[in-house]
């Protein structure tokens, strides 16, 4: 029963309890700085703990080669390039927006904090599930963002192995729309975090039961067809969060009549262990098809 329970719980429970502590935290004063890592540090040793007594696939394991290279992902691709981006342009995104027309720059910021938390996801998720689609349809966004499919198991860590230039392009569809709408510093901290957290349990190797709310987020489930082998089965499901845009322009995937895949990777793709090595993944494409004649 309790199997069941954690089932049916985890997704939305975790979801729900990272927001809430980290409204929490800003309402007892603490900085986002500090909030948003110590929500994604506990989130993340929950996810880790579910995948040690619940999985979705029992034999999955992950050698010390690939977690090492997916910690450097997690530290450098990932985290660092974020930070280097919002140092690096918040100040600017927040002069342009000044000089913008007022209805443009003008956020609803006397809206309750969750309700702007929606209306943010909304928003970034419109330019990021076409970023995303862009990856996938153009050569050249593929051989930048298939280092992230390349992963044979789905884990906590999974979510962050991305090229440093994937991660570039993400934050820009994600930070300048909310920048440029004048959005305040807590609600964009909520949704960093939400997307941080979300991230962790999309890729996740436990076994969940999202029901209907695989109509409104992008949930494991169908992240999991987003990682299949097969890449017509792949291109689909672009919503980073949400699913909203894959729905309005029919790309929403999750059929009824085969399982949710077990497994993941790129077919025909044979791609580099190591973490210094991936990150010539786009410049040496061609040389990772098994087949040279491809």
């Amino acid at each position: 029963m309790w199997r069941k329970l954690i089932e049916y719980a985890v997704y939305p429970g975790i979801l729900v309890g990272s927001m809430a502590l980290a409204m929490v935290l800003f309402a007892a004063g603490v900085s986002a700085f500090l909030a948003v890592p110590l929500v994604i540090g506990i989130s993340g040793a929950i996810v880790i703990l579910l995948e040690i007594v619940h999985p979705y696939v029992a034999n999955w394991r992950v050698d010390a080669v690939t977690l090492k290279a997916d910690l450097l992902h997690t530290i450098f691709s990932t985290g660092g390039v974020q930070v280097i981006f919002e140092a690096a342009t918040a100040g600017a995104l927040v002069a342009a927006a000044e000089h913008l027309p007022t209805a443009a720059t003008t956020w609803p910021s006397g809206l309750p904090m969750v309700a702007q938390l929606v209306l943010a996801l909304v928003v970034v998720e419109f330019g990021t599930y076409w970023v995303h689609r862009w990856f996938h349809v153009v050569d050249v966004g593929w051989r930048i963002h298939s280092l992230h499919h390349s992963s044979g198991q789905m884990y906590i860590l999974a979510s962050a192995r991305n090229h440093p230039l994937a991660v570039l392009l993400m934050s820009a569809a994600q930070l300048t729309p909310l920048l440029l709408a004048g959005v305040g510093d807590e609600v964009i901290a909520l949704a960093a975090a939400f997307t941080a957290v979300h991230g962790m349990i999309q890729h996740a190797n436990i076994e969940m039961r999202p029901g209907p709310l695989h109509w409104f987020f992008s949930a494991p489930d169908l992240h999991r067809w987003h990682h299949a082998v097969a890449i017509e089965d792949a291109n689909a499901n672009y919503g980073n969060n949400l699913i909203v845009w894959d729905v309005v322009f029919g790309t929403r995937f999750l059929p009824v009549d085969r399982p949710v895949p077990r497994q993941a990777g790129v077919a025909g793709m044979r791609f580099p262990d190591r973490y210094v090595a991936q990150l010539a993944v786009p410049f040496i494409f061609k040389r990772l098809y098994l087949d040279p004649t491809t």
